[in-house]
């Protein structure tokens, strides 16, 4: 059985998908949003202590879809817990768009906190793919014959993701 849980974040998403038996549950993750104080994908993983997330997917650089998965991805590197696949859609032009934007302040710290964890999760080999979601994505097996299907126009490979990480720090 398939569980897709949408979570209460206001405005914005977090979703926790989870499936198979009793004995082998899979999880995954699209979005995550801190909302009030708390970040439900957390608490999530503090109750069904996951050895393993077969995929995290951030679906755009919006603060109501990434406030809160830097805190995530620290907190599966602290406590080991394995990220499969992590697939975001954001290329280098998206970027720049938001360089020049207004950005508060936890917006912007959110977005370095987010890349820094990307890329610590990425060496201490917590995080096994990256990878941007593009027209050659490939569908995520959930079960039997269900897959996950995801869309996006845009992308950027890791190595130029860090060499963006500094810009957003001001």
């Amino acid at each position: 059985m398939i569980t897709v849980t949408f979570k209460d974040v206001g405005q914005g998403d977090t979703i926790w998908i989870e499936w198979g038996d009793a004995n082998n549950k899979s999880f995954g993750i699209i979005d995550c949003h801190r909302y009030q104080g708390r970040n439900a994908v957390i608490e999530e993983l503090i109750q069904k202590q996951p050895k393993k997330l077969e995929f995290i997917i951030l679906s755009h650089l919006h603060h109501d879809h990434y406030s809160g998965l830097g805190e995530v991805l620290n907190y599966c590197i602290n406590n080991k817990i394995i990220i499969e696949r992590f697939l975001h859609t954001f290329g280098p032009d998206y970027l720049e768009i938001l360089d020049s934007l207004f950005l508060t302040y936890d917006q912007i710290k959110d977005i370095d906190v987010l890349i820094q964890a990307i890329d610590n999760g990425t060496k201490a080999k917590i995080i096994k793919d990256i990878d941007s979601v593009s027209h050659n994505f490939k569908p995520i097996l959930l079960e039997g014959t269900t897959y996950l299907n995801f869309l996006a126009p845009n992308g950027i490979d890791y190595k130029e993701l860090t060499k963006l990480k500094l810009r957003f720090k001001r």
